[in-house]
């Protein structure tokens, strides 16, 4: 494997290529040690409950019954390296589904630090523990291009595009602090060494105008679209997942495409809120029209959006390909990965050439809205929506 135990603390790891978002990538939870014995023990059933678990962090589970608990504890871990800092002794956790419950539990007194959005978010935003974040995750909409003959044209998946109004989706839809996407990768993320610019509005320069709101140039698109495909009527159904903020927006995209319509060019969008388990069987069997996706980065870089699109990657569900956009990927990745400027050349040129294409359409960054007792103290939130409460306590 290329990994070499030098002594009892320190690992070797030798890289068959320059991969220079490595040690950001080893903070992914992939790379967390477990216990050899625990595995080889429990076999396929290792990390199925509290039970086959072992840890070496600051808290261990310990009341989780498996897949489908909406309800588990973790303690104070007293043998992990730095306890006497650990302040909180105990963290129950529960699931609720709905934002406007998790804020009535929270003001009740039940909950002492939730996450919440739409309507929920607006009326929180009136307490003092508000606050919002930006998060390294991008939600988009996936065209089906197979299955949707319509979609192939250009100009067809510009009208989707430019119908889109995302600054009135993430403020009067989703209210939690989330931001208009101009191309796939999310801003405050990744810079660029010399300059310090952000990837994001390098990449938006020259493309933002085709996910910017103009309905009036996506109706021109749209008919002109649909004569060059030679159909006068598109149906579509647009798949997400039935969470309330999931719901919210796919009810917003089908009124937002559903304006597309006029004389010789009509469109009748339906759509179809699933559980997350069933939209991910449909996205993998390519059964879906138009569905609303999101990546989290698993490390600061553009690439660990961009690589989805590339042909043949197994998250690429719409099986969009362009070898254009394959080589520019493949360069950042290798032929040019220890060469700061021509990566950055070719990250920019990717990223940019997937907006011209629309080849899937961005929508906006996620803006984490959550609300906190006033009296818990040093909870750190990072871009990609974990919590670290190792260094969290009350004040009295």
């Amino acid at each position: 494997m290329g990994v070499t135990a030098v002594n009892r603390i320190t690992l070797r790891v030798q890289l068959t290529k320059a991969v220079p978002y490595f040690e950001s990538m080893l903070t992914m939870a992939v790379f967390d040690p477990v216990e050899r014995s625990q595995v080889a023990k429990f076999g396929d059933q290792f990390g199925a409950n509290t039970g086959t678990l072992t840890f070496n962090g600051p808290y261990r589970l310990t009341k989780w019954a498996g897949k489908g608990e909406t309800r588990w504890v973790e303690t104070k871990n007293p043998t992990y390296w730095n306890a006497k800092t650990v302040r909180i002794k105990r963290l129950t956790y529960s699931v609720v589904k709905s934002s406007q419950r998790a804020l009535k539990l929270f003001k009740r007194g039940d909950l002492d630090d939730v996450t919440v959005s739409g309507a929920a978010a607006k009326t929180a935003r009136k307490l003092k523990g508000y606050h919002t974040a930006k998060q390294n995750i991008s939600y988009y909409m996936e065209l089906n291009q197979s299955r949707v003959p319509a979609l192939q044209n250009q100009s067809v998946r510009r009208a989707i595009s430019m119908a889109v109004n995302r600054q009135a989706l993430v403020t009067r839809v989703l209210g939690n602090g989330s931001q208009p996407l101009s191309t796939i990768v999310p801003a405050g993320m990744f810079y660029n060494e010399h300059s310090g610019n952000d990837f994001a509005t390098a990449a938006a320069d020259g493309v933002a105008q085709y996910s910017q709101y103009d309905l009036q140039k996506a109706r021109q698109l749209f008919k002109a679209g649909m004569a060059a495909a030679g159909q006068t009527n598109l149906t579509l159904t647009v798949m997400g997942d039935n969470t309330d903020s999931a719901r919210a927006t796919l009810a917003y995209l089908q009124r937002a495409l559903t304006a597309l319509s006029q004389d010789g060019a009509t469109v009748t969008v339906k759509v179809d809120p699933l559980s997350l388990d069933d939209r991910l069987d449909r996205l993998r069997a390519g059964d879906f029209d138009v569905a609303v996706s999101a990546w989290s980065a698993d490390y600061p870089d553009p690439v660990t959006f961009l690589s989805l699109f590339t042909t043949g990657n197994s998250n690429n569900y719409a099986g969009w390909s362009n070898a254009e956009y394959d080589s520019l990927v493949n360069a950042a990745q290798t032929t040019d990965a220890g060469n700061v400027t021509r990566r950055w050349r070719d990250l920019v040129a990717a990223d940019q050439l997937l907006t011209r294409e629309m080849a899937t359409v961005p929508l906006y960054q996620v803006g984490q809205a959550r609300v906190k007792q006033t009296s818990l103290k040093a909870v750190y939130n990072n871009p990609n929506g974990l919590v670290n409460w190792a260094t969290a306590y009350y004040q009295k």
